[in-house]
């Protein structure tokens, strides 16, 4: 029973990880099964001079759920 519960309190962490993979994972075969066209962007890789402070962190975080709301309720 101790198992259980250890195991149990991973469940959150990794359904949210593996539910946002598997749901791009999905678009992509998706577009690709209707023939839909489909844009990958690429992510810059300048580092600008940032100080990174919990602020800044809770701001990214906030802009990262605004962008991929859908997807989140979805898979939940």
């Amino acid at each position: 029973m101790l198992i259980i519960i250890e195991q149990a309190k991973f469940v959150p962490l990794v359904s949210l990880f593996f539910s946002g993979l598997l749901y791009h994972v999905f678009v992509g075969l998706f577009r690709h099964m209707f023939d839909m066209s489909a844009e990958w962007g690429a992510t810059t890789k300048e580092m600008d001079d940032v100080e990174f402070t919990l602020s800044l962190f809770v701001s990214e975080v906030w802009d990262t759920f605004k962008r991929f709301w859908f997807m989140y309720i979805c898979l939940v």
